[in-house]
């Protein structure tokens, strides 16, 4: 399992979607859809409705956390933290379809 992919680094996320899916995964049996699907359901099963909207903010919008924790009425390490428990349940999902 290579720590950096499950790390979701700002960086690594901004070039991973300026990509497609085929440049992505074309190198896998079934085009990588498998992965796909393994990270569409854990955002929509695994993470709170805050959440999703914390790791949007964060990497989609590249917000900070002091102007994520602004917009939303909350304290800083209040969206810290639930960035944190939003990357660890989504890596506890990934970490069996990421070899």
């Amino acid at each position: 399992m290579n720590p950096d992919v499950l790390e979701f680094d700002p960086g690594i996320v901004a070039r991973l979607t300026a990509r497609t899916e085929e440049e992505l995964f074309g190198s896998q049996p079934d085009g990588g859809r498998q992965i796909v699907r393994a990270v569409r359901l854990a955002w929509q099963r695994e993470l709170s409705e805050t959440q999703r909207r914390y790791l949007d903010l964060y990497y989609r919008r590249a917000m900070t956390t002091y102007a994520i924790a602004e917009q939303c009425g909350v304290s800083q390490p209040t969206v810290s933290r639930t960035l944190a428990r939003a990357r660890k349940r989504l890596r506890n999902v990934l970490q069996y379809y990421i070899v």
